[in-house]
């Protein structure tokens, strides 16, 4: 539960700088912006966890594409992040695919909005123009995918996805732009015409089920990705209760102990768990004195010959060389 919030875990076909920035990224809205409720990775950002039966609806079995990470405001309010270091066909179908379930539900009931962040790489772009290029890039892809899924009153996604650059945030090591601080992005204009910059952080959200979009927060506190202080003072479920629903036992009762035998780890017969002397372990119980027992001052006996009628395996086996006679105390060697 908590290395991987009690789902599969698995590795990610990303590369490690895009990871890094993705964590760094978390981290940082995690220590900087007001408001935070919680923080997710990648394995707890699934489209079915987001706009499933995360919501109640129905499994999305066939889309097992996730973002790289969630961060959720204390209301509920989730900011998908994809973060990609290059502008490509794959990446104009992503978009496109997000910006489709942005059309297809409302704010209010899934609390889902996108943050496109780019992070080309420096080596082989140039800082001005190559930035320039890209981001030119990413918004034409975004306009192209809002234009086509528009939406309706109450699920625009013009309204709900943004673009910017890393730099855009951190334009200098160990710098910090104000825009970071409310994630002040690029946002399209109806109907993908004009762009304005907007504070997607800050954006109002009124929730359909109050309380609903909020359970996320502290269920994730039972795990050990969001950084500490975001765990503190959550009210973290009963886990155990989980684990005895699907036993089937009642909440509130008290299962009663399974005895079982300590060599055939089979459940024994007798409610007592009272076992032949020949089939169980010795027990000291409470009123016997380890110390009170005899030492053994006996010879260590040898062991038998195998029995080769038994097994094929014993034929690659040689035999016991008796090489101390009985009663002489060593243990014989093979």
């Amino acid at each position: 539960m908590l290395v991987s919030g009690g789902y599969r875990y698995t590795g990610g076909g990303q590369f490690d700088r895009h990871n890094l920035l993705t964590a760094e990224l978390g981290l940082r809205v995690a220590e900087f912006l007001p408001n935070v409720g919680t923080v997710l990775g990648e394995s707890l950002s699934g489209i079915d966890l987001l706009a499933g039966t995360g919501l109640g609806l129905e499994e999305k079995t066939k889309q097992r594409r996730s973002a790289d990470a969630t961060l959720i405001r204390d209301d509920g309010m989730r900011v998908v992040v994809e973060m990609t270091a290059s502008v490509t066909p794959y990446f104009s179908e992503k978009v496109r695919r997000w910006v489709h379930l942005l059309a297809t539900t409302t704010l209010s009931h899934s609390g889902i909005t996108v943050l496109f962040v780019g992070a080309p790489k420096p080596d082989r772009t140039s800082q001005m123009k190559g930035a320039s290029e890209f981001r030119a890039q990413m918004k034409q892809a975004v306009r192209e995918a809002v234009r086509e899924f528009p939406g309706i009153s109450g699920s625009n996604p013009h309204e709900r996805i943004g673009v910017a650059l890393w730099e855009d945030f951190f334009p200098e090591p160990g710098m910090v732009d104000e825009d970071f601080l409310d994630l002040t992005v690029e946002m399209v204009g109806a109907g993908g015409s004009g762009w304005l910059k907007q504070s997607l952080w800050n954006l109002p959200l009124d929730p359909l089920r109050p309380g609903f979009l909020t359970a996320v927060i502290d269920n994730a506190a039972a795990t050990a990705s969001p950084p500490v202080w975001l765990r503190r003072g959550r009210s973290i479920p009963d886990l155990y209760k989980f684990a005895l629903h699907q036993t089937g036992i009642p909440e509130g009762s008290t299962p009663s102990a399974l005895t079982v035998d300590r060599l055939s780890n089979h459940p024994t017969d007798d409610e007592g768990g009272n076992q032949a002397a020949s089939s169980q372990l010795p027990v000291f119980e409470d009123d016997l004195n380890p110390d009170d027992l005899a030492p053994f001052d006996g010879d260590i006996p040898h062991l038998p010959p195998p029995d080769h009628t038994q097994t094929d395996e014993w034929d690659e086996l040689p035999d016991f060389e008796d090489t101390a006679a009985p009663g002489e105390g060593d243990i014989p060697v093979f």
